[in-house]
């Protein structure tokens, strides 16, 4: 059923609007990112759901780029594509703000949220693309995520790119570059 409840109690009770991805880690965790409620949402291997980033309360600004991702504010169209790596990292594509949002996390319940890639609120096009730091590339209205084996990230976006953001030294948490696929 549509809506936003069930935070602390059984998944199977909970609403969700219009959750658009999942994804499952090697511990038994599923997060979801529920699009239309501007939250990424996980239940774990005890079936229980809880909110990890997304607020339908805050007034902070969209684009605040380190803080805990619970007080986070999301794109009004959601949180779309969502992968993670083998650290606990999870990235998430934040559309309509035009950015990939990385969520690390500080314990077993709580994260930390941070712009990975994009200008927030800088759709790119075509020749936009180029290679460098990832949070000074124009990235359209990203949709879709995949993580591969070597920790690099692809991201399908709205202006007929797929890009690749590299991890340089194979670590997970280390500053990425981005090439035009």
């Amino acid at each position: 059923t549509e809506g936003s409840s069930g935070d602390g109690g059984d998944a199977s009770l909970a609403k969700l609007n219009a959750p658009m991805d999942v994804w499952g880690d090697t511990v038994g965790n599923v997060f979801i990112a529920d699009t239309k409620n501007r939250l990424i949402r996980r239940v774990n291997n005890a079936l229980k759901i809880d909110t990890i980033a997304g607020s339908s309360t805050s007034t902070l600004p969209y684009q605040v780029t380190t803080m805990a991702a619970t007080s986070a504010r999301l794109s009004v169209a959601g949180p779309m594509g969502i992968v993670g790596d083998t650290v606990g990292n999870l990235y998430f594509a934040d559309s309509n703000n035009t950015i990939v949002r990385r969520l690390k996390p500080v314990s077993s319940d709580r994260y930390n949220i941070t712009t990975y890639a994009g200008v927030y609120r800088m759709i790119g096009s075509t020749g936009s693309a180029t290679a460098g730091d990832p949070t000074t590339v124009k990235i359209g209205n990203p949709v879709y995520l995949y993580l591969d084996t070597n920790n690099n990230l692809y991201v399908t976006d709205s202006t007929n790119f797929v890009r690749t953001i590299s991890n340089t030294d194979d670590q997970p948490s280390s500053q990425p570059t981005t090439q035009p696929t």
